[in-house]
């Protein structure tokens, strides 16, 4: 049966046990989008990114046109391997399916070219998106710290609030970490203990491994 055949897939897959739930895929004769990406999303969760896109082949090959969740997981496996041009060939097809301007889907373009280090495209994803959250802010933030663009790094916590969005942990990471790349101790400190103080967040092993960089 269609219906208990997908949920079985969907907990195999969750428990991590891809295996029997790649086997229970096989006896399904007539597999829906809904089959599909309960496979790939656990491929993806447990980090088996080329059995993502070999499933995302074919699938289009059986005739099932990808959704929403199918192209998310393609794209999150391309940022990670940094196969930025099966990323933009992904791309260019969400963009005939009209999902581009999706917000999660936004979300993952912006981490994927972040990641790959295409700082620009990233940037222009970022400035179509009607709705931004934390989670969009801090990719491109991410990207931006990690090529060492300091300068815009705290320019954009500045919009970030602006936005209406606070920072969180990652953001406040980001922050320190591009102050530890360019120096900036004071500036370090300042960030360090406004988040706790100014936004009620409480640093983690990573920050205070961070500060322990900063100072030495």
């Amino acid at each position: 049966d269609l219906v208990i055949g997908n949920m079985l897939i969907d907990m195999y897959a969750k428990f991590g046990l891809l295996e029997t739930a790649k086997v229970v895929f096989d006896r399904i004769s007539a597999r829906s989008v809904i089959s599909w990406n309960a496979l790939i999303t656990g491929y993806t969760e447990f980090h088996n990114y080329d059995e993502v896109l070999y499933c995302y082949n074919k699938m289009q090959h059986a005739g099932i046109s990808p959704s929403i969740v199918t192209y998310i997981c393609c794209l999150r496996s391309c940022a990670t391997e940094g196969s930025i041009s099966y990323g933009q060939e992904v791309h260019t097809e969400v963009v005939k399916k009209g999902f581009e301007k999706d917000h999660l889907i936004g979300n993952t373009l912006i981490d994927m070219y972040s990641k790959c280090g295409l700082l620009k495209e990233a940037q222009i994803i970022f400035d179509q998106l009607r709705v931004r959250d934390p989670i969009t802010w801090n990719s491109l933030i991410t990207g931006y710290s990690q090529l060492g663009e300091t300068e815009v790094v705290l320019g954009m916590l500045e919009r970030m609030r602006a936005d209406g969005n606070e920072p969180d942990a990652v953001t406040f990471l980001c922050i320190m970490n591009s102050c530890c790349h360019a120096s900036l101790v004071e500036e370090g400190e300042m960030y360090f203990g406004a988040m706790r103080k100014c936004n009620g967040v409480t640093p983690t092993l990573e920050h205070y491994t961070c500060m322990g960089d900063l100072f030495g």
